[in-house]
């Protein structure tokens, strides 16, 4: 009995929202977590990323020699790309020390000049972070990817000055990626653009006859896109029905008409796909397709984001979501099949949408 109350009363519960896990390696995304500092100031790593910021996690121990020595390059960093600095960057100072107390904490900030904001009492397997030695940095992008310094060792090889310099070319290698149009054929092409979000707007097409072919054949546009045709003094583009198209024919379907060697210009104004024929031509093979989508809506197509667009067509990279679920309390804890030494524990799942559970532990 002793065993089946330790049992249920000890029961831990492990939450890693997607699978996520701090490596020394860097691979991988870093995971969320929440704590408080020795002032009382609370934060939420993804906050900070999801504003823009490049996120700096120093593991450390305010009796860690190396911590000590270490200190002022930290500072520097944090001078130089933090709040009054450039303001690219926020830093967090972790003491992984169970033992230490604000006190010491504090004692540490003021000796060796550390102004950015500590937490104690941080457990580095609690939050899911890899960690070695101490001092340990984590270097986290607004991607949620990450790189580390001193992942093994931050040994009297590397003096403060190292640090810093590692510091700060870490945080100076976060390129904000840019969305927009890359390709250059597009009106609303953007050469700053290094992501791609389907919003290139071609807006106006040409459409050309060389030899017995229009060129292109084949355009995919927008309702409301101008096509212009230019066409050659011994062929005209009438718009025929389909079956007519597919039959190789050459009666009009009464839809737009333009005549030998003209210059016009044609707007769909419905989602359609319009056929049409050169009709001297047909016959050996000179026809054409234009075919009008609607006009994309551009916005956050994920139904799991907190901006999720239900009108939006096409995804722009602008989704966001929430920050990992904290660890939750099981519920519907209860022991059946109680045989000798072995039971079973059954409790209610602890599944959301937006947390899955990783893994459960149970302690007895």
């Amino acid at each position: 009995m002793r065993k089946i109350l330790l049992l249920i009363f000890t029961f831990l519960i492990s939450i890693n929202a997607y699978t996520q896990a701090g490596l020394l390696a860097g691979t991988g995304y870093a995971p969320n977590f929440t704590v408080t500092d020795i002032n009382g100031v609370s934060h939420t790593i993804y906050d900070y990323l999801d504003s823009g910021y490049v996120m700096v996690l120093e593991l450390m121990s305010v009796t860690c020699g190396h911590c000590q020595s270490h200190a002022a390059g930290t500072e520097n960093s944090y001078l130089t790309n933090g709040p009054s600095g450039s303001n690219v960057a926020r830093f967090l100072g972790l003491e992984i020390n169970a033992s230490t107390n604000n006190a010491a904490v504090a004692n540490f900030a003021t000796t060796y000049g550390a102004s950015f904001p500590i937490a104690n009492n941080v457990s580095a397997t609690a939050i899911n972070y890899q960690l070695y030695y101490t001092p340990g940095y984590y270097i986290i992008y607004p991607d949620y990817t990450y790189t580390t310094i001193c992942g093994v060792y931050c040994v009297t090889t590397q003096n403060y000055l190292t640090v810093e310099n590692l510091l700060n070319t870490a945080i100076a290698s976060w390129t904000p990626p840019i969305y927009g149009c890359t390709d250059p054929l597009a009106v609303n092409y953007d050469s700053t653009a290094t992501i791609d979000n389907d919003s290139c707007d071609y807006t106006s097409y040409t459409i050309t006859t060389v030899g017995m072919s229009f060129m292109p054949d084949t355009i995919i546009c927008d309702v409301g896109d101008t096509i212009n045709f230019i066409l050659g003094g011994y062929h005209n583009a009438v718009e025929v029905s389909d079956s007519t198209w597919i039959a190789g024919g050459t009666t009009s379907n009464l839809g737009f008409n333009f005549g030998f060697g003209v210059t016009g210009y044609f707007i769909p104004n419905i989602c359609h796909t319009y056929y049409y024929v050169c009709q001297p031509h047909v016959g050996l093979g000179m026809k054409g397709v234009i075919i009008a989508n609607h006009t994309p809506v551009y916005g956050c197509t994920d139904s799991l984001a907190t901006n999720y667009n239900p009108l939006a067509t096409i995804d722009d990279g602008s989704c966001t979501y929430p920050a990992s679920c904290n660890s939750p309390v099981p519920t519907g804890l209860s022991v059946t099949d109680l045989t000798h030494d072995r039971a079973k524990v059954n409790w209610a799942s602890s599944n959301t949408s937006l947390c899955l559970v990783e893994m459960y532990r149970v302690q007895y």
